[in-house]
């Protein structure tokens, strides 16, 4: 009778928002813009500048949603893109990054099997507190699983380097203790 053991996951993340900076900075200006232009319709403009084909305020309310249209789809991207670029996991027995939304991608690396464990930081990513992390095990020369930008590495890092020395059941009833 074979038996089964249960995996529980420790720790789980994406990829920081960080990453994602300019994207973000493109839609807070678009949105900004939306607004700006939506309540520009209020200042005086001298009565030789009007034009006559549409009224002012609806040609500004369809310049002002075409840029929150814009912003939104650039959301949607962001958010489609964060989930494709990465999801993380470590479980009691396994480190496991998955690529993808509609076709997935997924590396898996035993703990046991871990043979290195590099941390990557820049010095602005230090002051955020993300970073990257390269695990690699005897079978490759090359990472075989890379969580890229992750929260707070170092700590995903002890909970590794934790499982690989003292086991998930040693670790888990020195933490209740």
């Amino acid at each position: 009778m074979a038996t089964v053991t249960t995996e529980t996951i420790l720790w789980r993340g994406y990829a920081s928002i960080y990453v994602w900076r300019r994207p973000i900075f493109i839609v807070l200006v678009l949105g900004l813009l939306g607004i700006l232009i939506l309540f520009s319709q209020y200042l005086p403009v001298p009565e030789e500048e009007l034009i006559d084909s549409l009224p002012r305020h609806e040609t500004h309310q369809y310049i002002a949603f075409s840029f929150w249209i814009l912003a939104a789809i650039i959301c949607a991207y962001i958010y489609i893109a964060r989930i494709s670029y990465g999801r993380y996991s470590v479980t009691s027995s396994r480190v496991i990054e998955r690529h993808g939304v509609i076709s997935n991608e997924s590396n898996e690396v035993r703990i046991q099997d871990i043979r290195g464990i590099n941390l990557r930081q820049s010095f602005v990513e230090r002051l955020l507190g993300i970073g990257s992390l390269e695990i690699s095990s005897a079978a490759t020369e090359k990472q075989e699983v890379t969580f890229n930008n992750i929260r707070n590495p170092a700590k995903v890092k002890e909970i590794i380097l934790g499982i690989q020395a003292y086991g998930y059941q040693t670790m888990a009833s020195r933490n209740t203790e």
